[in-house]
């Protein structure tokens, strides 16, 4: 396929018109035109010293079939979403995604002509492992990855904070449920809801309440790593954001993949615009919530609302009145599980199993005294002291200090 094709087959996207923007196709189509235009050397030197730069950024390799891929996999168009749902395709789309695709892999192809460039100067590569044989084969694999991973950005990424859009976590916490000790009974009941929901099995919303500091964000942020594989996504939405949750709702709700919205902290202080929209959310809309979504949100309150929110309510209606408002709330969640602080005995559980889990080294009594003394100067103890106060102590036996 020669440049000027080329060119105008690029023109002539519609169905994967977006992969076309992308970084590095960008900059592929941006040589392709320069080519067909009859542009100077220096013009093609740049185009083509612009996609071996886009290509380094992209994933820190020369090669533009992995950013080419890339680009397929997470681009939202009918097609892709079609297939994340596993549809059937119309004649009519079958054959414009194929048209683009066609493309697309002729694109991922193309060379610099020898002596085109300055000798020494870098040249992008084209390390095709097969998925860009041609159209037929890379459609079959975007199907497969979309009927496997769902399409667009929640293919790609498990964990995303929401602002008024889906913004991926990168660097989210690898904390497995294993890697706690005690709260066996509270975090079974998280879990077996969880699995039921990733399995397409009904499953409700979950308020985790109890004492700051005993792992109740912790084990919310373990689900990820124990079901991420199996579909589950993570949408952490702040509560100053909440009021935008019939858009999130509405935003997931086209995807295939399973996602639970994450709300830590969760107390309001009688906004009721917001306490409206979350009410909607967990239950009492007119519109059904999709069954792909659940809330989980943790709470220092039973019943979310602070006190002031109490009094502020009360003003407008009587005490009863308030109460069974915060009350409505709270009974949304159809789960409530408790975490309170640890006993002496279970805090020297935990300490002595973290220990144990940091390669600690120290004998019991002296260990579990500095953890007390810890906790005393916190002013708190909980599973959460316990990880400081191994932290501290790893620190401290390292640099040969006493605890």
């Amino acid at each position: 396929m020669d440049f000027n094709e080329l060119s105008i087959r690029i023109a002539s996207a519609t169905v994967y018109r977006g992969v076309f923007d992308a970084p590095v196709v960008s900059q592929l189509c941006r040589y392709v035109e320069l080519h067909a235009a009859g542009a100077q050397e220096k013009e093609l030197a740049a185009a083509a010293a612009a996609v071996f730069s886009a290509a380094l950024h992209f994933n820190r390799s020369a090669d533009v079939c992995s950013a080419v891929i890339s680009a397929a996999e997470t681009d939202e168009n009918p097609v892709s979403r079609a297939l994340a749902f596993g549809e059937e395709l119309s004649p009519q789309e079958r054959t414009a995604a194929l048209f683009d695709l066609e493309t697309l892999t002729a694109a991922a192809h193309i060379s610099p002509a020898k002596g085109e460039l300055p000798a020494g100067a870098p040249v992008w590569t084209s390390e095709d492992s097969g998925v860009l044989k041609d159209a037929a084969a890379f459609f079959d694999y975007l199907k497969g990855y979309y009927a496997k991973n769902g399409y667009g950005i929640a293919s790609r990424y498990s964990a995303f904070k929401y602002d008024g859009k889906l913004i991926p976590a990168v660097n989210t916490d690898s904390i497995r449920l294993s890697s706690f000790k005690n709260y066996d009974a509270e975090r079974a009941v998280v879990r077996e809801n969880t699995e039921a929901f990733v399995r397409g099995l009904p499953a409700q919303n979950v308020l985790l309440y109890g004492d700051r500091g005993t792992g109740k964000s912790a084990t919310i942020h373990a689900l990820l790593n124990e079901y991420g594989q199996m579909g589950l996504r993570m949408i952490e939405i702040a509560k100053k954001n909440l009021s935008g949750l019939p858009r999130l709702i509405e935003l997931l709700s086209q995807y295939p993949n399973r996602f639970i919205i994450y709300i830590d902290d969760l107390s309001l202080t009688g906004d009721e615009a917001v306490l409206s929209d979350l009410k909607a959310v967990l239950e009492g809309s007119l519109e059904k919530r999709p069954d792909n979504i659940l809330v989980y949100a943790t709470s220092n309150r039973r019943h979310l609302v602070k006190e002031k929110a109490s009094v502020q309510l009360s003003q407008e209606t009587s005490d009863a009145d308030a109460r069974e408002e915060m009350l409505s709330l709270s009974d949304r969640f159809g789960l409530t599980v408790t975490f309170f602080n640890p006993n002496l005995k279970v805090y020297h559980e935990i300490v002595a199993f973290l220990a144990k889990e940091n390669s600690l080294d120290i004998d019991e009594q002296t260990l579990f005294a500095a953890a007390d003394r810890f906790a005393i100067r916190r002013g708190v103890r909980s599973p959460r002291t316990a990880q400081q106060f191994i932290e501290y102590a790893v620190g401290r036996t390292h640099l040969g200090l006493a605890l």
